[in-house]
C-alpha cells in the first residue's frame, strides 16, 4: 500500500511539474506571437445559430492585452437592441481583425472609426464592434440575419476577405451548404466527441492539462495545412451571402458596404520585424502562392460584381515603411488607425 501511494505521488508530481513548466513555456510563447493566446478563454461553442461567438460579460487578461465582452456577446460597452431616436448607428462586422485580436479595445478599427466620425461630423454616431475572431462571411451573415439587424443600424460595414482566405485555402474546404466545418467549431466537437468515447483515465487526465492540449493542437494543425489547396467556388459563395444581406440590408433602408481587407502577402514591402513575427502559414512559401492567388480571385471577383458595393484596401499599407502586422495577420495600433481613416 505504501508502495503504490508513493508511485503515485510520485507521479502526481512530475505530472504538475511537466504542467507547470509547460505552461510557462506557453505564456513564453503567447507573450511573443499574440495570435496564439488560447482562444478558449473568450470563445463560445453555445450560440445557438451561430455555432460560436464570444462568451458573454467576461474580462480575461490575454498577455499583454485583455478582452471585456457586453451581455450580448461583444467586445463592447453594454448597449440595447433599441436604438435612441437622435442616434446614427454603425455596426462592423468581421473576424478577428474588427474585433481587434493584440490591442486594447479603445484602439480597435470601431473605437477608432467612431472618434473620427464624431470629431468630423459633430452628430452622435454609434459604432458598434459585432467582430468575433475567426467568423468568415458566412458567419456574417448569420450574425447580421439573427443579431446585427435586430439593433436596427443605419450602415452595416463588413471588413473580411482573409478568413475566408485562409479557411477557403483548407485541403478540406468545400461549400457550407455541403456541410464544411470552420476550426473552432471543428475542434469543439472534437472534444467532445472524445469526452464520450474515450473513458480511460490517462485519456481524462491529458484532456485537463493545458500544455497537452496547446502542443497537440498545434501539431495537428501544422501537419494540416502546410500546403494551401485552391477552391475557386469560395468566392461564389463569398458573393452569393453577400448578395443576400445586401438585398436584406436595402429593404430596411440600411446602408450595407463591404471593405475587403490588407493581408500580409499582398500590397506592402514587410519589414524585418514582420518578418520575423510572422507565425502563419503565409511564411510558407508553397502556402503563400496558394493563399495569395485565392485573395486575390477574392478581390477580383468582389470588385467585379454590378451587386453589391465593396471597396478594395488591398494597396493601402503599400507606402508605409514601418511595421503594421504584430503577427503575420493583425494590425498593431498604427494599423488600425490607418484602417479606420
Amino acid at each position: 500500500i505504501k508502495t503504490g501511494f508513493l508511485i503515485l505521488f510520485v507521479t502526481s508530481l512530475c505530472f504538475l511539474l511537466a504542467e507547470g513548466g509547460g505552461r510557462l513555456l506557453i505564456r513564453y510563447v503567447e507573450l511573443k506571437r499574440p495570435t496564439g493566446v488560447f482562444a478558449e478563454k473568450i470563445l463560445s461553442h453555445q450560440e445557438p445559430m451561430l455555432g460560436f461567438g464570444l462568451k458573454k460579460g467576461v474580462s480575461e487578461d490575454m498577455g499583454g492585452w485583455s478582452v471585456s465582452t457586453n451581455l450580448l456577446g461583444f467586445r463592447e460597452r453594454e448597449f440595447t437592441f433599441q436604438k435612441p431616436q437622435d442616434e446614427y448607428r454603425i455596426v462592423v462586422v468581421g473576424g478577428s481583425t474588427v474585433f481587434g485580436w493584440g490591442v486594447k479595445e479603445s484602439q480597435t478599427i470601431p473605437a477608432l472609426l467612431q472618434k473620427k466620425i464624431e470629431s468630423y461630423s459633430g452628430k452622435k454616431v454609434r459604432v458598434i464592434n459585432a467582430g468575433i475572431p475567426w467568423y468568415a462571411s458566412w458567419h456574417q451573415a448569420t450574425l447580421i440575419l439573427f443579431k446585427v439587424l435586430e439593433m436596427a443600424p443605419d450602415w452595416i460595414i463588413c471588413l473580411d476577405g482573409l478568413n475566408d482566405t485562409a479557411q477557403g485555402t483548407s485541403p478540406t474546404w468545400e461549400p457550407v451548404k455541403l456541410g464544411y466545418l470552420d476550426p473552432p467549431t471543428k475542434v469543439a466537437m472534437e472534444r467532445l466527441h472524445s469526452k464520450v468515447t474515450d473513458r480511460s483515465f490517462f485519456a481524462s487526465l491529458l484532456s485537463y492539462s493545458q500544455t497537452y492540449t496547446y502542443f497537440s493542437a498545434k501539431m495537428k494543425a501544422r501537419a494540416g495545412v502546410s500546403k494551401g489547396v485552391y477552391h475557386p467556388e469560395l468566392w461564389d459563395q463569398y458573393l452569393s451571402l453577400k448578395e443576400r444581406i445586401q438585398a436584406m440590408a436595402t429593404s430596411k433602408g440600411i446602408r450595407f458596404t463591404t471593405f475587403f481587407q490588407p493581408v500580409i502577402v499582398e500590397g506592402k514591402k514587410l519589414t524585418s520585424e514582420e518578418i520575423l513575427n510572422n507565425e502563419t502559414n503565409m511564411k510558407l512559401s508553397e502556402f503563400a502562392e496558394v493563399f495569395r492567388k485565392t485573395y486575390l480571385a477574392g478581390e477580383q471577383k468582389a470588385l467585379g460584381s454590378k451587386t453589391i458595393r465593396v471597396i478594395s484596401l488591398k494597396d493601402a499599407f503599400k507606402d508605409i515603411q514601418e511595421t503594421i502586422y504584430i503577427d503575420g495577420q493583425h494590425y498593431n495600433a498604427k494599423g488600425n488607425e490607418l484602417r479606420s481613416e
